[in-house]
């Protein structure tokens, strides 16, 4: 069963594809705080940071797709 998220929890991993209640979830999230742009970040085999902001707008759909994990090679 998933939990409630807040503050403390720390960055949401994307490392496996989100259900329909947590895309809703987080869009609710970015919608409340009235963010323009969300930051996604990951680490690439390297170890080198990487990430994509992305706007609002686009938010649902780049989750949907997989995040920067569909990005990332």
């Amino acid at each position: 069963m998933e939990r409630e998220r807040n503050r403390s929890d720390g960055p949401l991993q994307l490392d496996e594809p989100l259900s329909e209640e947590a895309v809703k979830s987080l869009m609710d999230e970015v919608d409340r705080q009235q963010l323009d742009y969300v930051r996604f970040t990951f680490v690439d085999m390297h170890g080198i940071a990487r990430c994509k902001s992305v706007p609002r707008r686009h938010v649902e759909r780049f989750v949907r797709a997989g995040g920067v994990t569909a990005y990332a090679g």
